[in-house]
């Protein structure tokens, strides 16, 4: 008997009141061979831990900036638009999803939250706090084009899966990852220093990029494309498990 293709959730945005999500990372779950599944943007813990229950891996999409009180910081004046509901929404989405070891991955603003959830803190503003940076973190290019290069951490996740040591990458974020989460490792870095990508260190299927690989496969990026597969592999093993 053929089993299901896993079922991938995939986090929301809400302009105009509606839960909504490029069709990028969809159309990149089901090119890896996963059923894309929207979760709602809501606050019910009933109704997300129910999604939750029935998944078998999760995406957390990229957004506007998250609010420095979660990482116990004043917001300074370069803050940019904070998205209060999502910040609710997006970490009860994180911790529901990592109790249950469910495979997750976290894009551009999903990979600054999980590291917010598990005690990291941000960059509020990369040009104001880390005045040595010689990249433009948020390229005027489409996402389709890269712009930048990135290292990769040598036996990392991210390096076992591209089969590479550096990637040539988008960039579309003004906050990153400052201090990494207790139980997580940085494993990926722009020419700055700026951190692009993150993994738990605990055996816990949790990963996390700053820059934007749904973007890049739909272009037609193959190496981009593992990023999706890889999550799916993992949520197909969690089908199995469960």
């Amino acid at each position: 008997m053929r089993r299901q293709p896993p079922l991938i959730g995939i986090s929301c945005s809400h302009p105009n009141d509606y839960s909504s999500v490029r069709m990028t990372y969809t159309e990149s779950v089901i090119q890896a061979g996963g059923t894309p599944v929207l979760i709602p943007i809501t606050t019910d813990s009933l109704v997300l831990t129910d999604i939750i229950n029935r998944l078998d891996g999760i995406i957390l999409i990229g957004g506007a900036d998250i609010h420095p009180s979660y990482y116990n910081e004043e917001p300074i004046e370069q803050l940019g638009e904070v998205d209060s509901l999502r910040d609710v929404y997006d970490i009860s989405l994180i911790r529901l999803a990592a109790h249950r070891n469910l495979p997750m991955l976290g894009i551009c603003r999903g990979e600054q939250l999980i590291n917010v959830a598990f005690g990291g803190t941000l960059y509020q503003d990369i040009p104001a706090q880390h005045p040595d940076t010689t990249i433009w973190h948020h390229q005027k290019e489409p996402s389709s084009v890269p712009t930048h290069i990135v290292n990769l951490l040598p036996g990392s996740i991210i390096a076992q899966l591209t089969g590479q040591t550096k990637l040539f990458t988008n960039t579309h974020h003004h906050q990153a990852v400052k201090q990494v989460a207790p139980g997580f490792q940085i494993t990926a870095w722009a020419t700055d220093s700026i951190p692009e990508a993150i993994e738990s260190t605990d055996g816990r299927p949790i990963w996390g990029v700053q820059f934007h690989p749904e973007a890049l496969t739909i272009a037609g990026d193959t190496v981009a494309a593992r990023f999706f597969h890889f999550l799916v592999n993992k949520a197909t093993e969690f089908q199995k498990s469960k």
